[in-house]
């Protein structure tokens, strides 16, 4: 990236400790989901499912998930007329 600020999260009081950002509603837009030992708590979109082209980048496998690994995001979209 070029270092922008694409979201900022409210102080909400949610946990710090870690975070992901992963597909969980199955609509190929990411959520974001942070916790530490006591929480876990879960960001997503409110208008949820959207239909149409979205963007849907090509990501690693979760079967090599890890702490420490470089995540890489390709660009990719969904949808009709997608490739």
């Amino acid at each position: 990236g070029w270092g922008r600020k694409v979201v900022t999260f409210p102080a909400d009081g949610h946990p710090e400790l870690c975070n992901a950002v992963l597909d969980l509603t199955g609509d190929c837009r990411d959520e974001i989901v942070v916790w530490d030992p006591y929480e876990i708590w879960v960001y997503t979109q409110d208008d949820n499912p959207k239909e149409g082209r979205l963007y849907s980048p090509k990501r690693n496998s979760l079967s090599n998930y890890s702490n420490y690994q470089t995540t890489v995001s390709l660009p990719n979209t969904s949808g009709p007329n997608s490739e």
